[in-house]
């Protein structure tokens, strides 16, 4: 499901479409959405009775990926955000919008602590964005034999690179070949290489 300007004008960011849902009753339940700078956002109906209530805030690509295997929980999610907006529709179709934070919202409005993405959520993300899954796990591990060679401290930043370009490859309906990972990886080597030179000398 794709829907265009599902939010109007959140301030500082501007409209929000919908990406994708992960859940939905009647209307989307949590769902991403994405801004027309490219970033994406997660985003939590908690009230859709007489008014509908939602909280939103910024999902980084690492934060996407460790929610969707697993590694955190959609609450986790929520918390390691900067920051939460709390978004409001009223009767009279009005759009209310106010920046919280985390301390400020009612327990009982978040997703429970030990509520995670299951392996089926996993699996129609990936379909949903065209993704060949034995495919794509090849060529991470792949890729992660070569990366677990370098010096630990360019790890970080290359992890978010490759999570990046992949990201990047995924929304335009394609994806990496084989040869191409493999000629990342070897890029990456030798950057370690050269920083390991750089630091030796």
């Amino acid at each position: 499901m794709k829907k265009e300007n599902y939010f109007a004008d959140i301030q500082g960011i501007g409209s929000l479409d919908i990406l994708y849902v992960f859940y939905e009753d009647a209307h989307p339940i949590l769902f991403l959405c994405k801004d027309k700078a490219g970033r994406e956002y997660l985003c939590q109906c908690y009230e859709y009775r007489k008014v509908q209530r939602w909280h939103l805030a910024e999902i980084s690509q690492i934060c996407l990926d460790d929610m969707l295997w697993g590694k955190v929980s959609v609450w986790e999610a929520f918390q390691r955000a900067e920051h939460i907006f709390d978004i409001e529709y009223t009767l009279l179709k009005e759009e209310k919008c106010r920046k919280v934070s985390y301390d400020d919202i009612d327990a009982v409005d978040l997703p429970d602590e030990d509520f995670f993405l299951d392996e089926d959520d996993r699996q129609e993300y990936l379909d949903f964005f065209g993704m060949d899954t034995n495919e794509k796990s090849f060529l991470f591990i792949n890729e992660a034999e070569r990366l677990f060679r370098i010096p630990k401290r360019n790890m970080e930043l290359v992890q978010v690179v490759s999570n990046i370009q992949f990201k990047e490859e995924i929304s335009d309906g394609s994806y990496r070949i084989e040869s191409a990972a493999l000629k990342l990886g070897n890029i990456v080597i030798e950057d370690g290489a050269n920083s390991m030179n750089c630091s030796a000398a």
